[in-house]
């Protein structure tokens, strides 16, 4: 049953093939840039704005999770936990926009003849 089995060389084709997908994907990546520029900065708005929020009035949490004749105050617990991912959230924000940049800094200088 085994001697019916017959098995072909794909490493030639492999090497190959890799050489034609390695030119494609250079190719996908300038298409994406755009896209993922696009993405990273609504992504950065979006957290921007909640940390905004989270930081500036923390209340804001307890007015959406509470009825509304429930407590008015938050803890001291809730309030700096507020604060916190607020903080946390703006800085992905920010690393959202840092890594944007660097990436189209980057892509530029690979994309430039006089480029290092």
């Amino acid at each position: 049953m085994s001697n019916d089995i017959e098995l072909e060389d794909f490493s030639s084709k492999r090497h190959s093939n890799n050489e034609a997908n390695s030119q494609s994907v250079d190719e996908n990546i300038a298409s994406q840039d755009g896209t993922i520029g696009l993405w990273a900065w609504t992504s950065a708005a979006f957290f921007f704005v909640f940390s905004t929020s989270l930081t500036l009035f923390p209340r804001f949490l307890l007015f959406m999770a509470e009825p509304s004749e429930g407590r008015s105050v938050l803890s001291p617990l809730e309030s700096f936990l507020a604060v916190q991912l607020g903080i946390v959230v703006g800085a992905v924000a920010l690393t959202l926009i840092v890594t944007v940049r660097s990436f189209a800094r980057g892509r530029m200088l690979r994309l430039s003849p006089d480029g290092p």
